[in-house]
């Protein structure tokens, strides 16, 4: 017989373990308690008939047998009744492990180092970790089949030590014919295998287009263009190759089970015939014969379980191994302690060069500026220069490839990372509002201070738009789960970003690309609202402003030019515009009209 059947990866497997033991460390000794009392059932309601018959035919004294019977019937009871709550337990315990264990991917997920989200290759070990979770159910049914091996071991147990006892050929004619059977599962178990890596890329593909039909972000465009037609054909193609993948499974492990019908017959009679002939040689009694025709039943149907249990447990590892892979990624923000901080004075970056994940093209090379205290920048340059990428790079978002960036003249390595994320407030370009209240996502984990809310939103103009809400600043963003929520144009959404920005009031501001949803006049007025709103508290904060459209920079103290991931041109907004020659005039004379 082929080990390969029985071979399993140990490692995912006790990861498994690690992970149930972790959430909680009752739930195997509960699922083996509950095995021992099981298998003492099984073994009770196996044997108990022999006695009853022995006793019915060979002992005329009857209120023995009452007797025993009242007492089985007590011990079976309490038993049922223990099984009955430690299974109520264990579907509770395995309803909170398995909702735990997608809590805790989700939880590996957020902590995950940013630039692993722009690695294709962990992007697709993200998929093949999530499509069994997602589509497959397979937590909850790993566990339950961790369950019902341990319990099918202990039963086994029980059931070959009885018929030993009598006749051990009995055990081992059962055992051939599962082992057979087991080699017959282990092709439909593989051709169950190659077919759901056949549809994998397929449900990816569908999972896509129904997003698109069932997201209302998508409403417009559908309608606009008259596209329904497009996405409902690309969703009968899928439902054609899956159908058609699904019925050659299905014909093949139909075959696969008749072959299984037919030896499990071929075992009935065998084990028959045995046991009428040693009835008939007078070598066992009639009771013996009714329990060993029971027990020889069980023995085949508990091993059949556990192997399938096995033959499960073995694919479920082999689904569990991306995984497993992909929640223990190492992420440096889950780690990095150091010297904490409460205040960036300076911030240097020291030839920082930097290249994306399997790109061979410099995005950053050899960067080198200063920035202090008290005063306020500005990145400019055409899209793609690298401005963006600069600020991911000090936000710890990604590594650099070489160089370094020293706050306060230390290494930025060496500091500790959740202080000094406290010392940053950014709004991206592509920032994110969550379906909280406009209150909540101003605050985000900050403590709550209502007249300082009320004060960053009138700062950004969003005052007068609010007080006309009637929950005002509880009134929820998007109409996600409550039917008064609110859809900020996409203006108001980027002032609502910044106010979250102003609201942390951190040591560093940084707004890249913020007001990119706006026309460059109401972008100019923002921009002069920030400088007034920061110049209060200047002398405390380093302030960075990145865009290729360049109506802050006026309101800058000094301006870095990028090009090609290169600083090509640095110095004050007057010494830049007297050379007509740079890319920094050019840039600012094609923008000109917009905000003189």
């Amino acid at each position: 017989m082929n080990s390969s059947v029985f071979q399993l990866n140990k490692k995912t497997l006790s990861k498994m373990f690690k992970l149930i033991n972790e959430i909680d460390g009752t739930y195997i000794p509960f699922i083996i308690l509950m095995a021992v009392i099981k298998s003492l059932q099984l073994f009770m309601n196996i044997y108990f008939p022999l006695i009853v018959i022995d006793n019915l035919l060979y002992n005329d004294n009857n209120s023995k047998l009452v007797y025993l019977i009242v007492v089985f019937l007590v011990v079976n009871a309490i038993l049922s009744v223990a099984i009955n709550f430690f299974d109520s337990k264990l579907k509770v315990k395995s309803k909170d492990i398995s909702l735990t264990i997608n809590l805790k991917l989700g939880q590996r997920t957020m902590n995950m180092d940013y630039e692993n989200i722009e690695d294709p290759e962990i992007l697709d070990l993200k998929e093949k970790a999530l499509f069994p979770i997602k589509n497959q159910n397979i937590i909850p049914r790993m566990i339950v089949e961790i369950s019902n091996c341990i319990t099918s071991i202990f039963s086994l147990v029980a059931i070959i030590l009885m018929i030993s006892g009598i006749h051990f050929g009995l055990v081992l004619v059962v055992i051939t014919v599962v082992l057979i059977n087991t080699m017959i599962s282990k092709k439909s178990k593989k051709v169950e295998m190659e077919t759901m890596n056949t549809v994998i890329p397929l449900n990816r593909e569908f999972s896509y287009y129904m997003k698109v039909i069932t997201d209302f972000t998508y409403a417009k465009d559908i309608r606009l263009y008259s596209i329904e037609n497009i996405i409902i054909d690309k969703l009968k193609k899928y439902q054609s190759k899956s159908l058609q993948a699904f019925r050659k499974l299905l014909l093949k492990q139909g075959s696969y089970k008749g072959i299984l019908g037919v030896n499990l017959q071929i075992q009935i009679f065998v084990v028959s015939f045995i046991l009428i002939y040693l009835a008939y040689a007078k070598k066992i009694s009639i009771g013996e014969l009714v329990v060993m025709i029971s027990a020889t039943k069980n023995l085949s149907s508990t091993l059949q379980g556990m192997i399938a249990s096995f033959l499960n447990i073995k694919i479920f590892n082999r689904y569990l191994e991306p995984y497993f892979e992909f929640y223990y990624l190492n992420s440096e923000k889950n780690f990095q302690k150091g010297i904490e901080i409460n205040e960036i004075k300076t911030i240097e970056f020291r030839n920082i060069t930097f290249y994306y994940p399997r790109s061979k093209e410099k995005t950053l090379d050899n960067v080198s500026l200063t920035l202090e205290r008290g005063k306020s920048y500005s990145l400019v340059g055409l899209n793609g220069a690298g401005k963006t990428t600069l600020i991911k790079i000090l936000c710890k978002l990604y590594k650099p490839t070489s160089g370094s960036i020293l706050i306060n003249g230390v290494d930025l390595q060496f500091i500790d990372y959740t202080s000094y994320m406290k010392q940053l407030s950014c709004v991206f370009q592509d920032f994110k509002l969550f379906s909280f209240s406009i209150k909540d996502n101003i605050i985000l984990n900050s403590s709550y201070n209502y007249r300082k809310v009320k004060e960053v939103i009138a700062n950004v103009g969003l005052s007068d738009k609010i007080q006309r809400l009637k929950k005002g600043l509880e009134t929820n963003i998007y109409r996600i789960f409550d039917k008064d929520g609110i859809e900020f144009s996409g203006g108001e959404e980027q002032k609502l970003a910044i106010a979250r920005a102003l609201y942390r009031d951190s040591s560093v501001m940084i707004f890249d690309e913020p007001t990119s949803s706006l026309d460059p006049i109401m972008e100019y007025e923002i921009y002069k609202k920030l400088n007034s709103t920061l110049e209060n508290n200047k002398d405390k904060k380093i302030t960075i402003f990145i865009s290729h459209r360049l109506s802050s920079c006026k309101l800058c103290d000094y301006i870095y030019v990028l090009d090609k991931g290169r600083i090509i041109q640095e110095g004050t907004f007057k010494e830049l515009i007297l050379d007509k020659n740079n890319m920094f005039y050019k840039m600012w004379e094609k923008q000109a009209q917009y905000y003189v």
